[in-house]
């Protein structure tokens, strides 16, 4: 009996390692894919670390009644700063791709994304003077001056570089265009799938609801590349 019911489990989990092994298994996620992707999810803690950076009105020096203030807007300053590498992190990865477009996309997005962190690093540093009396107590009229013209452009300059962010963007969509034209010779079909397509413009709403104006500009080229009648890579 025993015997028996050894050899109906063997069987059984022989014809399930058989199924297993037949049944169809998913495509592949494209390079583009995957690239845009990663670029979309990078915008993620992009519009994280803006929303910190904006959250408070930087706050006047020297009044112990905003001292809770500079702690918290000092503390926002600072996670940006680790929601601005975690983008950078996510674009780094195909630095030195073998794709050529995914090299020089990535190079044109962090060169700008390295700019915000040093941006970001600027302002924790020149903030963290003005908030220190021990510092500020320390300078002339001028120089204090100074420090404070330094930081109220500190926000006219973070503007600048969302400006290229959203520029550097555009070449993002590159990556979404086949190369390998239709059969009359003409270029009509992009370069992921359907489902993938579908992927992307969801993880788009997801991150950038409708209204939303935050990065929504580099969101927004992507996205009407892939609403645009172009077909899919699947279609062909």
């Amino acid at each position: 009996m025993k015997k028996r019911l050894l050899l109906l489990f063997l069987c059984a989990a022989c014809a399930g390692t058989a199924f297993a092994a037949q049944r169809p298994q998913g495509p592949q996620e494209s390079f583009e894919y995957r690239f845009v992707r990663d670029f979309i999810e990078s915008l993620r803690y992009q519009k994280s670390a803006l929303l910190k950076q904006i959250a408070l009105t930087p706050p006047r020096e020297g009044s112990k009644a905003d001292a809770p203030n500079i702690a918290t807007f000092m503390k926002n300053l600072n996670d940006a700063g680790f929601d601005l590498k975690k983008a950078y992190q996510h674009i780094a990865q195909y630095a030195q791709s073998d794709n050529e477009t995914a090299k020089k996309v990535s190079a044109s997005l962090l060169s700008v994304y390295a700019r915000q962190i040093k941006l970001n690093e600027k302002s924790l540093a020149l903030y963290s003077r003005v908030y220190d009396p021990a510092q500020v107590n320390e300078l002339d009229d001028f120089s204090v001056g100074k420090l404070m013209s330094e930081a109220h452009k500190i926000p006219l300059e973070r503007e600048n570089l969302n400006k290229l962010l959203a520029d550097a963007s555009i070449l993002v969509t590159h990556m979404l265009y086949s190369d390998r034209p239709d059969a009359s010779g003409k270029l009509s079909y992009l370069s992921v799938s359907a489902g993938e397509r579908q992927a992307l413009l969801q993880q788009i709403k997801e991150i950038f609801p409708e209204g939303e104006k935050y990065l929504a500009a580099c969101a927004d080229q992507v996205r009407q590349v892939l609403e645009s009648k172009y077909k899919s890579a699947d279609e062909r």
